[in-house]
């Protein structure tokens, strides 16, 4: 079997490289002070509140993800073990052990997280899982994130031990299969992890938006003739329209009329309001100075007579979306609302400080299942 060929170049970034017998007496030279410690070693703190296991099979990525991993362990203090698999190759484990710090107004380190990556090559389940395990902080919950297609490393003696479980569906090329398969292991597993989709997480300032948008007396009342609803996404970000359109779904209590829906434009059927369609639109113009807010560009919801109300960016700040509600039994009105454009740091922290159950996710996928396979 040929050896995995590595770009040298990209392991820099992981820190100093140490035999796997030694991780854990380096890390206590680094916190002690001890020899090989960093300059002005006295009062660093070490701060864990969790175990973040962060797997990728794209050796490209190496230097992104310690970077996205020393941004988020700003807001979110943890153990982080950066798993490289190479499925190729003769069976090797190579480990690197870094800190990620933050400065006093000094500049001293006072308190720091530590980074434990590992390069695995001729990479199973059992590899992985192995050095995973061996290598968590105590008792501390653990996360795993889960970067790329899943593959057979994505098994019952794996995920049976995972407390929350991070994925991105707008990077699978068959999303269908792929939730088959995650929806099969949470069922297994007893529900004994919880799901977070990044691709979901994106959605949720437009969600709080359209939210927001029905604390107005008026339009909650125009929602009783509520025709339609238009989403414009991000090129390659369809999957959080989709989420968008479950969610929808899920807060009028909806089902899905599927003999009457396409590709993008899905047909629901509610008791109170009746039909309405939600129609997902790809929108690739970007309007000069404009950053879009994470994966949507704008919705415009169709209260038929009663007017409509509009989201979206038309040329203001990134920072902000203009809700315009159009309505006829009141006067037009505007309002900025606050949306800035995440990075996956940031999308992760959210997910890590939130915690919780995420139930709306989960009580939305059934549906989200429905409009990926139409």
């Amino acid at each position: 079997m040929a050896t995995a060929v590595i770009d040298e170049s990209e392991l820099q970034s992981l820190g100093s490289e140490v035999a796997v017998g030694d991780i854990d007496a380096e890390l206590y030279r680094f916190f002690s002070g001890g020899e090989g410690a960093p300059d002005n070693p006295v009062g660093i703190a070490r701060a864990s509140l969790l175990n973040l296991a962060v797997y990728t099979e794209d050796s490209a990525s190496v230097s992104h993800l310690t970077a996205t991993i020393e941004e988020l362990t700003r807001e979110a203090a943890c153990r982080a073990i950066l798993i490289l698999a190479e499925p190729a190759g003769s069976p090797a484990v190579r480990s690197w052990v870094q800190a990620h710090c933050r400065l006093s107004e000094r500049g001293e380190k006072t308190v720091c997280t530590e980074q434990v990556s590992f390069l695995l090559t001729g990479a199973n389940a059992s590899l992985v899982r192995n050095t995973v395990f061996a290598h968590l902080d105590s008792d501390l919950p653990l996360i795993f994130w889960w970067r790329g297609e899943l593959s057979d490393v994505f098994e019952e003696r794996l995920y049976s031990r995972l407390d929350r479980f991070i994925f991105d569906s707008s990077q699978w090329s068959q999303p269908g299969d792929q939730f088959l398969r995650l929806s099969a292991a949470v069922k297994e597993s007893g529900n004994s992890f919880v799901t977070h989709d990044l691709a979901y997480t994106r959605s949720h300032p437009m969600r709080t938006a359209i939210a927001r948008v029905f604390d107005d007396p008026v339009a909650r009342q125009a929602l009783g003739q509520l025709e339609s609803f238009e989403i414009d996404y991000v090129p390659s970000q369809r999957i959080s329209a989709l989420w968008l359109a479950a969610w929808i779904a899920g807060r009028l209590g909806a089902t899905l009329e599927s003999k009457m829906s396409s590709l993008d434009r899905f047909v629901f059927q509610t008791e109170k309001q009746g039909n309405f369609s939600v129609t997902c639109r790809e929108d690739a113009a970007v309007s000069e100075g404009e950053s879009p807010c994470d994966s949507l560009r704008g919705v415009r919801i169709n209260l038929g007579a009663a007017g409509a109300i509009s989201i979206g960016h038309d040329g203001d700040p990134s920072d902000f979306w203009r809700i315009r509600w159009q309505l006829a039994e009141a006067s037009d009105r505007e309002k900025l609302f606050p949306c800035r454009a995440r990075s996956e740091a940031d999308l992760v922290a959210e997910i890590l400080i939130r915690a919780g159950r995420n139930r709306a996710m989960g009580d939305a996928m059934p549906t989200l299942r429905q409009l990926i396979v139409l």
